[in-house]
């Protein structure tokens, strides 16, 4: 795990195996969820916030 990571939440989409994450992560401005798929990635104040991205992607918490 790199450094500033805390944890890592892992999504996946139905029929495929690639696999995308949600990190908890430790910035200048406090812990924020980094959410990270193939084409995009942002960060997000809350768990909830994140996993509406990735959802919105089509990828699903395992």
């Amino acid at each position: 795990m790199k450094a500033g990571m805390i944890g890592d939440v892992e999504f996946k989409k139905a029929g495929s195996e690639a696999v995308c994450c949600v990190s908890l992560i430790n910035t200048t401005v406090g812990q924020r969820f980094l959410a990270c798929t193939f084409s995009s990635s942002k960060t997000f104040k809350t768990f909830k916030g994140a996993e509406k991205f990735m959802n919105s992607f089509g990828y699903q918490k395992i």
